[in-house]
């Protein structure tokens, strides 16, 4: 069974495996995985390639938009690569987290770690540029960024957040 993708009526539907068929190829589109396990494919609309993750267009296809805020798809399993409908669920960013952080799935220091905070900002303090940190610490640059502007871990390093321009 078949959900056409909203936007991409027509052209791309979610297959009932976690695939994404194109209707003017009649095949199953080929998808590359990137740096963090997820799997992901360009469509085209109208002669624009965008790129996508497959999970988030199979769960557009079966659940419908996005709640609004800051909502994730979760893969009940924890497994990426199973883009099955019943296996994606809309969920909170928290419950996200906290669903990673259960099923040892996190990759990015947990809750659980409050000296990381203090690593980032140690090694800042020293000079050390916010790519170098990252690749040290296992984490991305924008991970390192937001400790240092406060956005996270700001119970424990007491910064507080920035605010907007």
């Amino acid at each position: 069974m078949m959900r056409p993708i909203p936007g991409y009526e027509g052209l791309y539907s979610a297959t009932d495996s976690g695939e994404i068929y194109s209707h003017h190829t009649e095949k199953i589109r080929k998808t590359f995985m990137m740096n963090a396990g997820y799997l992901m494919l360009t469509i085209n609309k109208n002669g624009k390639k965008r790129t996508h993750t497959v999970h988030k267009l199979v769960a557009l296809a079966y659940y419908g938009e996005r709640p609004p805020g800051d909502i994730h798809v979760n893969h009940k399993d924890g497994n990426k690569l199973n883009n099955r409908p019943e296996n994606l669920e809309y969920v909170t960013r928290s419950k996200n987290c906290k669903h990673a952080v259960k099923h040892g799935l996190s990759t990015v220091p947990g809750r659980q770690d409050d000296i990381f905070p203090l690593k980032v900002l140690g090694r800042l303090a020293m000079g050390h540029r916010i790519t170098d940190i990252a690749e040290s610490l296992g984490v991305s640059p924008h991970t390192v960024s937001r400790v240092k502007n406060g956005c996270t871990y700001s119970d424990v390093t007491g910064i507080k957040r920035r605010a907007a321009s």
